[in-house]
């Protein structure tokens, strides 16, 4: 049956017209797009097309849904003219690197044929046959010596190899590269500084060297990197044809059917950073030497001794606990006659003795020496503070995402949007009032940044370096390959290293010394509390002369 099988396949395969062949030969159990603008005038050729096995799908350019999921595709139109409205169609839902037999149901001349394959290039779809005048297939090798990158356009017959394979070489013959670029601190500094570019700029030379490519900067480039969505750089590569770019996003961000994106080559993060938190003087903190865990613990440990001194001294619990206040005050109660009620008693006293000790050695610190600001380590904490921020509007579209970035929104304050990198980190050393975002790379524009206080617990996002390119590049695979050898290498940190060795780094500020010595402003809880104290003393001393006269006049009547 098997036997039977094969001579059966072999029949059908040589009494095929040559399109059945083509396709049995290359676009063997793949499904099949077919796409065609004039469906009720096809040729009667094209009819075994319904009628094949394997899958197809049959679509109009007019309402075509997104198909780049597939490999093989076949376009057939009647002229020139209607291939590229067609193609410019559906030029954003197809697979661009997928394999394509465009044929013309009108015979074509050479130069007819040489315009097909331009056609198709211009949209960057290379991987094309044509047949040709229902004869012959040809097609073609845009990165070869004859076609100058694409330039010019050479066919060549399909006879025995598989035409969609080999069209992207390793060595790409110094075919040239439009990328756009804008200055971005450290990392791209100009592309026309020999010795210093900036470390992606360093990466895309590492990246052009071992394809043999050559990279040509253009001027007068949009400001992509600085907007939400990148419409910019979008709408400047579709129309100057700009081939690659520089790309800093995350994953939150498309581009659209327009471009693609590569492997991340590098990756930095962001963080809110605060000034240097300031010394401040402590007036009001005497009753937080001890944390309200250790009071309450203090408390239970009194009330305990208070429970444990009724049933060992046999008096009432009044008395116990008016007993256990004597102590802690005066430090002096009626001495035990059992050797265990005087151990228990001593190992109170000296529990009560080394409190204080800690409570007034704490209290002495507080009272003469500055403390700081409160650390701030989340963005809960950043929210509840009352410390106002400075982003740029970018930012507002990623603090949209929840409610927990509601309050961070509503502590934003102006600035001068037209004001560069520099001149917002000079303003925000020189005030030292605000807190920013900014990344571990840009970072090291400040000299002593370990001074500054980052909200260390609360990233906000990994941002990735990308090239993006037009939809369809042909190198894109072949980028990908070095991006990831440049990764496992880590010559992108010795990049960064070198690109900042050289910058100029601005130092942050001391602030002003805050003085050590005791004073009035430092103690007044200390004089609040005692003369608190004082005045509740003189209180209970009234109480107590007016219930002792009270009981006196009772007794004598």
């Amino acid at each position: 049956m098997a036997i039977l099988a094969v001579i059966l396949n072999l029949l059908l395969f040589y009494s095929a017209n040559p399109i059945e062949k083509f396709i049995y030969k290359y676009f063997v159990q793949k499904t099949i797009v077919f796409v065609s603008s004039d469906f009720d005038n096809l040729n009667e050729k094209f009819n075994f097309v319904l009628h094949l096995n394997q899958p197809k799908v049959i679509i109009d350019p007019q309402n075509s849904p997104v198909l780049e999921n597939f490999d093989n595709y076949i376009i057939a139109e009647r002229n020139l003219s209607t291939l590229w409205s067609s193609i410019d169609l559906v030029k954003y839902q197809i697979n661009t690197r997928a394999n394509f037999l465009v044929i013309l149901q009108i015979n074509s001349t050479e130069e007819v044929t040489k315009s097909i394959f331009e056609t198709l290039w211009s949209f960057y779809i290379y991987n094309v046959v044509v047949y040709t005048n229902w004869s012959s297939f040809v097609t073609w090798y845009p990165y070869d010596f004859e076609n100058r990158c694409g330039t010019a356009v050479n066919f060549v017959e399909v006879k025995s190899l598989n035409p969609y394979k080999y069209k992207i070489p390793t060595n790409f013959g110094g075919c040239p590269i439009n990328f756009t670029w804008n200055e971005m601190p450290l990392a791209v500094k100009s592309p026309f500084y020999k010795t210093d570019p900036g470390y992606e700029i360093r990466f895309l030379d590492a990246i052009a060297q071992p394809l043999n490519i050559s990279l040509f900067y253009l001027t007068e480039n949009a400001k992509f990197n600085l907007e939400v969505g990148h419409q910019n750089v979008k709408e400047d590569m579709i129309k100057r044809k700009i081939d690659a770019g520089f790309l800093m996003t995350n994953m939150y961000m498309s581009l659209g059917p327009e471009s693609e994106i590569s492997l991340h080559y590098f990756e930095t993060y962001t963080f809110f950073v605060l000034p240097p938190r300031q010394k401040i003087i402590s007036s009001t903190e005497t009753l937080l030497i001890f944390s309200p865990y250790i009071w309450s613990a203090i408390f239970a440990a009194l009330l305990l001794m208070t429970i444990v001194w009724k049933n060992m001294a046999r008096v009432s619990l009044e008395a116990s606990f008016f007993q256990i206040i004597r102590l802690l005050l005066q430090g002096t109660i009626n001495i035990p006659r059992t050797i265990s009620t005087r151990l228990i008693l001593a190992s109170f006293f000296f529990y009560v003795l080394n409190l204080n000790w800690i409570y007034v050695s704490q209290l002495s610190g507080i009272l003469s020496q500055p403390s700081y600001e409160p650390k701030i380590t989340t963005l809960r904490q950043l929210g509840l503070s009352n410390k106002p921020l400075r982003f740029d509007d970018v930012w507002l579209w990623f603090f949209s995402f929840g409610e927990k970035y509601s309050k961070i929104i509503e502590k934003r304050i102006e600035f001068d949007k037209a004001a560069t990198f520099y001149d917002e980190l000079e303003d925000f050393l020189a005030q030292r009032t605000y807190g920013i975002i900014t990344s571990d790379t840009r970072i090291l524009f400040i000299k002593n940044h370990e001074k500054l206080h980052v909200v260390s617990q609360s990233q906000l996002a990994t941002i990735r370096s990308h090239l993006v390119v037009r939809k369809g590049l042909p190198l894109l695979d072949k980028i990908n390959d070095v991006i990831l050898r440049v990764r496992q290498s880590g010559l992108m940190s010795y990049w960064l290293y070198e690109s900042q060795v050289h910058i100029k780094k601005s130092p942050v500020p001391d602030y002003e010394e805050v003085e050590g010595h005791l004073d009035l402003e430092r103690i007044v809880s200390a004089v609040v509390l005692l003369g608190v104290g004082y005045v509740l003393s003189v209180v209970v001393f009234v109480l107590e002369m007016m219930y002792a006269h009270f009981k006196a006049l009772k007794i004598n009547t």
